[in-house]
């Protein structure tokens, strides 16, 4: 339009220097004629074409002024119309550029709102492979739990035992590297999905650029902020979903170190009794050795001086000079034989009364053991070597009533329930067991356990423990068993040692009290039924019966948790399991060691017998030995010597005594 406007503009110019020529030409030659003409004079023929030529002049240039005025509005109007259009298309780009960022950021966000973003799919294939590896694991785990209660004395070694315990904390460690290695194959995938948020954020500005929508700098203001925002809001979401998965699974190998330590624990606290019993069977079966050894030392001692006597009374025989001499230090001699056979006897009755005490030693051991173990799993009855059956309500009752009324007779008898004979010295004293004493020392060994386990958390706890057993009531027996060994070695007649037969008697009975309930009863292979009774206030829980809780609520655990939380009826059954074990564990040690100590009693007492018998064997040709060769010598000597005239007829003719 303007090349139309400025060749119009020419054209009307053109137009008008044209009409000007032919105006000059006609001009010319009208007064070319008028003065050839010669009408008028030559100056007023000029002052009349110049008068002409001033209206023409102001003609054409009121022309030019129109053809300039025409230029002039042509290119207003073609500004005005340029102006309108340009700012039609300004708004019309500008629609445009809204919408196409509207486009983009609505592709963005359906982008970033994809269930593939969410929820990424790899992510649920690895918790998926996850939870695989850690329900094969926890299967492990678990059975390796339950074989702790399989650990029986005897059968198994401490070194078993802590490499049991080894086992479960390497078993602990592997499921938490399983988790650890999890979670960072997780953390990378979620990296990876806001690492291809990026890109597509990145994709959009580029396409904002390519088309021109905006400039480099507005894109970068337009985009950082909104798509930014919602990255980092899915960021965020993927960052504390990953960090709250972290806490679950250390809070979780908190709670599982310290609950299968707390297992370990309960069952090492265990061992520690059987250790003691054990410790205390030994220290009977090198008491009895010792004590019999030192009889053995003893007699061997006053029958060296017995011998010397003999000797003595012999060489004695061997120098008297008269009849009655003679027969008198003969009889001496037979005096000194038969002290030294009633020697023999006072000897053997002393070794066959340490030996059958024996045995009553063992059952009262055995008996203290049943009753330590019952009071340690917090069991009413005690297993007492006969077969147990689970009492009717009425004679529960009745059970109650009676102990009831021993406890009333505390003050008046030693041997009531309640009392505990510990030994002081050398002599044996009944000391009362109060309640408050007895929690006390419970609470001190329990903290010396807690502190033994604290100090060895990445190395399996020891086994071997130094402890101190629970003392057998057996001075005043020893020193009566002394005093008698003495009186029979003087020679005086012996008294035979009350033989009493084994029978089964309670050690240490705890009535029930009102605010004691019965929490449940278990079985063991030979029919037994034991009573489990609730804890009360009375005795502190030990450390190896609690169960840490920790921050994890059982009710409420994420999926990634169920299959490796140690719940509290799972450890309730680890430790029934362990409890049943040591129970038919005590019913056939009870049985073994028990015959054992019987048969050890009958093979000593055969022993000792045929000791006895060769000591009698070996004593008894001894008498006419001394009587042959130093008595009928000494006096066929002496006749000779007196010669044989004053020999008389009783002498040679004399029987002998």
């Amino acid at each position: 339009r303007k090349l139309w406007i400025k060749e119009l503009d020419e054209a009307l110019h053109k137009a008008e220097g044209a009409r000007t020529e032919l105006i000059k030409d006609l001009l010319k030659n009208y007064t070319k004629v008028l003065e050839d003409t010669a009408y008028l004079l030559s100056s007023d023929i000029h002052r009349f074409i110049h008068k002409e030529a001033m209206m023409i002049n102001q003609a054409l240039l009121a022309n030019r002024r129109a053809i300039a005025r025409l230029f002039v509005n042509l290119m207003e109007a073609d500004l005005k119309k340029d102006v309108l259009l340009r700012r039609k298309l300004e708004e019309r780009m500008q629609t445009w550029k809204t919408r196409q960022k509207e486009l983009i950021f609505c592709s963005f966000r359906k982008f970033m709102e994809n269930e593939r973003i969410q929820n990424p799919s790899i992510v649920k294939q690895e918790l998926e492979n996850m939870l695989k590896d850690q329900l094969m694991l926890s299967d492990k785990r678990t059975a390796l739990l339950h074989s702790l209660g399989n650990l029986l004395p005897m059968t198994h070694s401490k070194a078993e035992i802590n490499e049991w315990y080894e086992s479960v904390v390497a078993l602990n460690k592997r499921i938490d590297t399983h988790n650890v290695q999890y979670m960072m194959r997780i953390r990378i995938q979620y990296e990876k999905v806001c690492q291809e948020c990026l890109s597509y954020m990145q994709e959009c500005k580029k396409k904002l650029l390519d088309m021109k929508i905006c400039t480099e700098e507005e894109a970068e203001r337009m985009v950082n902020p909104s798509f930014f925002q919602l990255i980092g809001k899915v960021q965020r979401r993927f960052e504390n979903e990953v960090e709250g998965m972290d806490n679950d699974f250390e809070q979780l190998a908190k709670h599982t170190e310290v609950n299968c330590r707390h297992l370990y624990q309960y069952f090492q606290d265990a061992l520690v009794l059987w250790n003691t019993h054990q410790h205390n069977l030994i220290q009977q079966e090198n008491d009895l050795h010792s004590k019999l050894n030192d009889l053995r030392n003893k007699h061997e001692n006053l029958n060296k001086l017995r011998e010397a006597n003999l000797d003595t009374s012999i060489d004695k025989l061997r120098t008297q000079s008269s009849d009655e001499k003679l027969k008198s230090q003969l009889e001496k001699v037979f005096a000194a034989l038969d002290c030294i056979r009633a020697g023999y006897e006072a000897f053997h009755q002393d070794l066959e009364a340490r030996i059958t005490v024996y045995p009553q030693n063992v059952l009262k051991e055995l008996i203290s053991y049943s009753a330590c173990i019952s009071r340690y799993f917090n069991v009413k009855e005690t297993y007492e070597g006969n077969p147990m059956r689970k009492a009717s309500p009425e004679e529960e009752e009745t059970d109650m009533a009676e102990e009831a009324d021993r406890a009333e007779d505390v003050v008046k008898t030693p041997e009531a329930p309640g009392w505990v004979l510990k030994q002081d010295g050398e002599e044996g004293e009944w000391h009362k067991d109060g309640s408050e004493e007895q929690d006390k020392q419970e609470a001190a060994e329990e903290s010396e356990h807690v502190k033994t386990l604290g100090e060895t958390e990445s190395s399996p706890p020891e086994s071997d423990r130094t402890t101190t057993g629970t003392s057998l009531g057996l001075a005043s027996d020893t020193e009566k068993s002394e005093e008698e060994s003495e009186v029979r070695e003087s020679g005086e007649v012996p008294e035979m040692v009350e033989m009493v037969a084994p029978k089964m008697v309670k050690l240490c009975i705890e009535p029930m009290e009102p605010s004691e309930g019965i929490l449940e009863d278990f079985t063991t292979l030979s029919g037994n039924t034991f009573t489990v009774l609730e804890h009360t206030g009375r005795r502190k829980t030990r450390r190896g019966e609690k169960y840490y809780v920790g921050k994890l609520k059982e009710d409420l655990l994420p999926l990634h948790l169920e299959q490796v939380y140690l719940s509290r009826s799972f450890t309730e059954n680890v430790r029934r399991q362990i409890r049943l074990q040591f129970f038919e564990h005590l019913e056939k040690w009870f049985a073994q060691t028990l015959s054992a100590s019987q048969a050890i009693m009958a093979s000593k007492k055969e022993e000792l017998n045929s000791q006895l018998l060769l000591r009698f064997h070996l004593h008894e040709p001894r008498r006419g030995r001394i009587e042959k060769d130093v008595f009928q010598v000494r006096m066929g000597t002496r006749l000779f010597v007196a010669g044989p005239e004053t020999v008389k007829p009783s002498h040679l003719l004399s029987p002998l005594p």
